[in-house]
């Protein structure tokens, strides 16, 4: 359950940066994908967060078969990695801030 970051340059965007977040994962025959934007916690221990009150955004790919899926989220997960996104290792993950805090 791989955990994908891009933390970076952006050109396009007003601030020039850009800081993004994938959470990919497996059950069954069914891949889903939670991504979005994220906030970096800048204390001593590395946090990341969600960003927005509606991410992370879900999608949900559905194959007959698990073989299929597997196939599906190994290759998604490459082609991230490709494209500049690295993961997080050291139990690290991207948390949901609670609406109630």
């Amino acid at each position: 359950m791989p955990y994908l970051v891009k933390i970076g340059f952006q050109k396009n965007n007003i601030t020039k940066s850009t800081c993004k977040g994938y959470h990919l994962f497996r059950r069954g025959t069914k891949v889903i994908i939670r991504y979005g934007a994220i906030d970096v916690s800048k204390s001593r221990i590395k946090k990341f967060r969600w960003k927005g009150n509606k991410l992370p955004i879900k999608k949900i790919y559905r194959f007959r078969s698990t073989q299929k899926a597997k196939e599906f989220k190994d290759q998604l997960i490459l082609q991230k990695l490709s494209r500049g996104y690295s993961e997080l290792s050291g139990g690290l993950k991207i948390y949901k801030i609670n609406s109630s805090s």
